[in-house]
């Protein structure tokens, strides 16, 4: 036997094995989760395909440069402690981690071929195999066990390590499996297994697998410290652990189960599982304090635990969280879900979940579309959003949140601080919110990122950050060390820098990575930073109450916000707003700290008002004499001269005197307005002069304390006395210059006076308001009375903005710039002066150089198209020939009809062709009725001239061939491939023109048809409709005796030759007629024998055949035989006179035979033949049909009576009756 016949032979029986299985796992119907893996609208298949990863492929090759170029993005808070990588050369995971008590890093996951871990070397079964691998504190890699089958892919999903550090994983496996040399496992189908790694050896040192006979999978496992097994996961029909029976009789729907192995007896002791009419799965577990089992996961329809707890929330999925004790006793269970979202898919599924130091449990996952946990309802922002629950013990909620984006999020891990924060990974894309003010983005929108997020104890985000690499990453496990670092692990691809450390994948490569989130990147880790969000690298903390001084309101703990406290570093733990303790309320301590206890400014040691009027500052204003107590409020001498204040007439001020010079209850000596006039001694001329007088506007118009009737000599005080101003009263405290009263009237430029060069033009019409003084405007000094002196001081004297010595109009204002005149009268405003204008009133146009109305200017209004060439054109373009006068230009070779000329420049009622026919597309005049060359086929270039114009005429008779629009009885052409005809008044199929001259006189009496040479197929009864092969049109009763054969007045048709015979009989017709006999009595045959066939089906002939225009009437094809013009021999599709004859008395014959055993024996017309040779003979008027099932193709008689055509392409009749 050969090598390659045996490789054959291999692959044939691989071949099988995988399509039987592949077939199996189809028929079990499997849905179910991958952490739940890429949900789209349900959950998806745990089990991985035979031969496809259950990732997508990453095609994304990246050059070195460009590797070397992907930065670390969103995660500015992450330092990077260590970070380590492996893998194959496909897709790889990790899907859970734990510790062992050296504080080694246990993984679990699948690698797909053989892989790297630093060092080491694995090698793989098959595509797909299970990972058990370690990492020892400090990310160096110490082992890697793997296990597997070539026949499909083999996880591990779940691990547990003992007491002895020895590793237990749990997962799902197909074929025969070995763990190590000493365990081999024979699965049924997919079958769960439990594998135990050796602490020591880093190898496989046992195994088993459970199941039933259809699918098992394992998801999680835990072990007690008795070596006690509990694994979770699902089945399909039935189950067994060991005597322990699950499932009922067929039923396809994955079931939960939790069983437990007892190590002692080597024997299952329990399993548990739910009953219902949907999906049950379980997916990950844990134990609390107490040494109760957690199990998560969800279900469709309505599931039952125990008879005593039922999820059947009207959504899709409902996440479940069940609680049993160790020895199996159903405790409680919880279940989340959503309303009824009719057609959408939607609801809760959980698949991770933890316990914290208080015992209470934290249950994550995800949510779709609508989910209600408590009294909130979530509704996602896209597919799949991220969903953590916290319950107490006894399943008490406590409080839920949520996070997602416009894509797919997913939930793959939890974790906790030991502060009891919740940590979650998975992964997401495109952007991704947590709570109010996280936000983070993917690298790539197509493809998904990891993400990390912290939740504190309260159930609020405190922080989050996306990273991976170039195509599809995932966080799909987490732990936390005992002193606050986070360890992460997953998947990533294409290159990614973990801190300093850049790492490549091959495809999808596993990586593991032991950070320390410092939100405020101050160097110190959120976990034992004391100001979480603002930098304190010192840490320090003045009350040592754990909370930073960078970041605490109240450093020294006195009950008093830093802000307001003098003493931030002060007295510890006291309370500032005891009065007796701090009388001034500065966060001072009086007894120990505080040096002005009133904080006044005074010290104590010299303050006569210690514990006085508090939170003031001794100044002159306030203390007159410094002594720390306010005058106001505690001194009654407060400028110690002697005189009580309530006497004092100045108490501030040391006066004993008490001088007082106008009276008033103030001393001079603090009086500040002696004169009591309402001006201040400080600003007043005249500070002790007239009493008793108020300064106000009417009697002292400056304000300078003198009174203008008794002491002012100018009241306005702008240095010009009042006998020689004109403004005596007016704005006051300036000086008359100048610049400032150009005219010396003692009126301020501008403000008071309202013409400065008292030229008696306003200053607000003048434009030399600080021009020539004191002259007078009459008109004729100034013409345009700007307030200018034309002479003196005005160089446009119009002001029409053109210098005098420029203005060709310089009296007339003007705005004229182009031609010959400047500054001249312009209405239209365009530059160009009124008398030079063409169009004086059109501001776009000014010259007309072929003076036809029309302006130059092609970007003015009605611009003319000629500008050299006068004409009358208005509609396409303006000012061009127009020879019909429709508005419409006459073309040229710069402007054709495709541009809007006219395309009949002759015709004045036409100007478009759209067909490019000669006929214009516009049908009616607008005087009425049909406009002249009406075109009746707009868009379809035609000849026809006779019934309708400008549509197809094929055969040029005149006479259009009919459409949808236009048929026969409209007038289109009967005949439209034959220029002979186009007219059959009877409707028989035979044209109405004849061919013969000598019918002229006859013919022309009955007005129809007309005399045309050789006429295609004419009628010799064209009034009286006879539709059969060879009648010509007549019945027999009418048809005509001929003695002539070119009597017949045609050609073709029903082909009488156009053409006499010679007399007499060469040799070679002689040949030719015996050769034809013998040709007559073969078909004769071979007619016979197919009217006794039943229809064929089609064959070559048929295409051809479908390839004719089968709706023409009379059967014609789309070209029709050419005429024969001579000879005795027709042409196909023609006969001559002799064969019409011979042809005619077979008929008789057949009637006679009809007649003779039909069923009406009386019958004496024509009867047809049951067998024709070709379509031409068929009855005309008919229609052909499709082709039947059987390929055969059908004609249709006017009369409802069938014709099959046989495989030569002759034709027999087909009697419905059977005879």
């Amino acid at each position: 036997m050969s090598e390659s016949y045996v490789r054959s032979a291999f692959s044939v029986a691989a071949l099988m094995i995988v399509v039987s299985i592949s077939a199996l796992i189809s028929s079990s119907a499997i849905v179910t989760t991958d952490s739940i893996d890429d949900i789209v609208a349900a959950p998806d298949n745990l089990i991985r395909d035979f031969f496809h990863p259950g990732k997508s492929d990453n095609q994304v090759e990246l050059n070195p440069a460009q590797e070397l170029a992907l930065q670390v993005v969103g995660m500015r808070g992450a330092n990077t402690t260590w970070a380590n990588a492996g893998g194959s050369e496909n897709n790889d995971a990790i899907y859970e981690m734990a510790y062992d008590s050296q504080g080694n890093i246990i993984i679990c996951g699948s690698i797909f071929v053989d892989s790297q871990f630093g060092t080491i070397e694995v090698f793989t079964e098959g595509l797909g195999d299970i990972l058990v691998a370690s990492l020892s504190p400090n990310g160096t890699w110490l082992w890697a066990e793997s296990a597997g089958t070539a026949m499909a892919w083999d996880e591990c999903r779940g691990i547990a390590i003992d007491k002895d550090d020895n590793v237990y994983a749990s997962g799902y496996i197909l074929g025969n499996v070995s763990f190590g040399d000493n365990y081999t496992l024979q699965p049924k189908v997919y079958d769960g297994y439990v594998a135990r790694v050796n602490a020591t050896t880093g190898k496989w040192d046992w195994a088993m697998n459970y199941g039933g006979f259809d699918i098992d999978v394992g998801w999680d496992i835990l072990v007690d410290d008795d070596l006690n097994i509990y694994v979770t996961g699902y089945y399909q029909n039935f189950t067994n652990f060991g005597t322990h029976s699950l499932g009922t009789p067929e039923n396809n729907d994955p079931r939960f189960f939790l069983a437990k192995y007892n190590w002692t007896v080597e024997d299952w002791d329990w399993a548990k599982s739910s009953y219902g009419n949907g999906l049950s799965i379980a997916f990950q577990m844990t134990f609390d304090q107490n040494g109760d089992i957690y199990v998560v996961g969800y279900n469709t329809g309505s599931e039952t635990w125990n008879n005593t707890f039922t999820s059947n929330h009207a959504s899709t999925y409902s996440g479940v969280v069940v609680k049993y004790d160790t020895d199996g006793n159903f405790k409680w269970g919880k279940s989340y879900g959503g309303g009824n979202t009719f057609m959408a898919t939607a609801g809760i599924y959980f698949n991770n979940v933890v316990i914290d130091s208080q015992n209470r449990v934290i249950v994550g996952g995800n949510v779709l579309v609508e989910g209600t946990v408590g009294s909130k309802t979530y509704y996602t922002v896209g597919i799949w959003d991220v969903l953590v629950v916290r319950l107490q013990s006894d399943g008490t909620l406590d409080w839920s949140t949520s996070a997602g984006g416009p894509q797919d999020d997913r939930l793959q891990a939890l974790g906790l601080m030991p502060n009891d924060q919740v940590v979650v990974g998975g992964r997401m894309r495109d952007w991704m919110k947590m709570g109010n003010s996280i936000n983070f983005s993917s690298i790539t929108p197509q493809h998904n990122d990891a993400f990390i997020g912290q939740i504190d104890n309260s159930g609020y985000w405190i922080w989050g950050f996306s990273f991976g690499g170039n195509a599809n990453d995932s966080t799909e496990a987490i732990l936390i060390t005992s002193d606050g670092y986070h360890i992460g692990a997953g998947y990533f691809s294409g290159s990614y820098t973990f801190g300093n450390s850049m790492h490549y994948a091959t495809d999808e490569d596993i990586y593991v990575w032991k950070f320390a989130w410092d939100e405020d990147n101050d160097s110190v880790r959120d976990y034992i930073d004391n100001c979480r969000i603002v930098a304190n690298q010192n840490q320090s903390d003045w009350d040592s109450d754990g909370s930073g001084d960078a970041c605490e309101t109240d450093d020294d703990n006195d009950l008093l916000h830093d802000v307001l406290d003098d003493c931030q570093f002060g007295y510890i733990g006291w309370n500032s707003s005891n009065s007796s303790l701090d009388h001034d309320e500065d966060g001072c301590h009086d007894d120990i700290e505080d040096l002005d206890d009133d904080n006044d400014g005074i010290f104590d040691v010299l303050d006569n008002c210690q514990w006085g009027l508090s939170n003031w500052t001794s100044t002159h204003e306030l203390d007159q004499d410094g002594d720390g107590c306010h005058d106001t409020e505690e001194d009654f001498d407060d400028d110690e001269d002697g005189i009580p204040d309530a006497d004092d007439n100045c108490p501030l001020s040391a006066n004993s005197g008490q001088e007082n010079y106008d009276g008033d209850s103030q001393g001079d000596l603090c009086d500040i307005d002696d004169d009591q006039d309402g001006v201040i001694d400080q600003y007043d001329d005249c500070p002790m002069n007239e009493t008793n007088w108020t300064s106000d506007g009417g009697t002292d118009n400056d304000g300078d304390g003198c009174n203008d009737l008794l002491e002012d000599a100018d009241d306005d005080n702008d240095g010009m006395l009042d006998v020689d101003d004109d403004c005596p009263s007016g704005i006051s405290d300036w000086n008359v210059s100048a610049d400032t009263d150009h005219d010396w009237d003692g009126c301020k430029n501008s403000v008071e006076d309202n013409d400065n060069d008292n030229d008696e033009v306003i200053n607000s019409f003048d434009d030399c308001p600080m021009g020539t003084t004191n002259w007078s405007n009459d008109g004729i000094i100034d013409n345009d009375v700007d307030g200018c002196h034309d002479i003196s001081e005005d160089l446009d004297d119009d002001n029409d903005g053109f210098p005098d010595n420029e203005d060709d109009c310089p009296t007339n204002a003007g705005g004229s710039y182009l031609g010959q005149l400047k500054g001249c009268a312009d209405d239209d405003g365009d530059g160009w002066g009124d008398y030079s204008d063409a169009f004086p009133f059109d501001g776009t146009q000014w010259d007309d150089g072929d003076d036809d109305s029309y302006g130059d200017n092609p970007f003015g209004t009605r611009p003319d198209a000629c500008p050299l060439i006068g004409g009358n054109s208005t509609k396409d373009r303006f000012g061009c020939t127009d020879t019909d006068g429709d508005g419409y230009s006459d073309p040229d070779d710069d402007w054709t009809d495709a541009d809007g000329a006219d395309a009949l420049p002759m015709i004045f009622d036409q100007h478009q062709d759209s067909d490019k026919d000669g006929y214009g597309d516009k049908m009616y005049s607008d005087m009425g009725g049909y406009a002249e060359l009406s075109d009746s086929c707009v868009y379809v270039a035609g000849n026809s001239t006779i019934d309708r114009q400008g549509c197809l005429d094929f055969d040029g008779d005149g006479y259009s061939d009919p459409d949808s629009d236009w048929t026969v009885s409209h007038g289109a052409d009967r005949f439209q491939y034959e220029a002979s005809q186009w007219r059959d008044s009877d409707g028989d199929g035979y044209g109405d023109n004849w061919g013969n001259a000598t019918w002229n006189t006859t013919r022309t009496e009955d007005g129809i048809g007309q005399f045309i040479l050789n006429a295609y197929k004419p009628d010799l009864c064209p009034d009286s409709p006879y539709e059969f092969a060879l009648s010509h049109g007549c019945s027999p009763a009418e048809m005509p005796s001929l003695t002539d054969p070119t009597d017949v007045g045609g050609s073709s048709g029903d082909d009488f030759s156009s053409s006499k015979e010679e007399p007499g009989l060469s040799p070679l017709k002689m040949i030719l007629m015996l050769f034809g006999g013998l040709l007559v009595v073969g078909l004769t045959t071979v007619i016979v024998l197919l009217t006794k066939k039943k229809p064929k089906g089609s064959t070559k002939a048929d295409a051809e055949w479908d390839a004719r225009d089968g709706s023409q009437v009379g059967g014609e094809p789309e070209e029709s035989p050419a005429s024969t013009t001579s000879g005795t021999t027709a042409s196909p599709g023609e006969k001559s006179y002799d064969n019409y004859l011979e042809e005619e008395s077979t008929a008789d014959s057949t009637a006679e035979t009809e007649v003779e055993f039909g069923e009406h024996p009386d019958q004496t017309e024509l009867v047809e033949p049951t067998t024709v040779s070709t379509w031409e003979d068929l009855p005309a008027g008919g229609e052909y049909t499709e082709a039947d099932d059987s390929g055969t193709v059908w004609y249709k008689t006017v009369e409802g009576e069938y014709w099959y055509r046989n495989e030569d392409d002759s034709w027999s009749f087909f009697d419905s009756d059977g005879s």
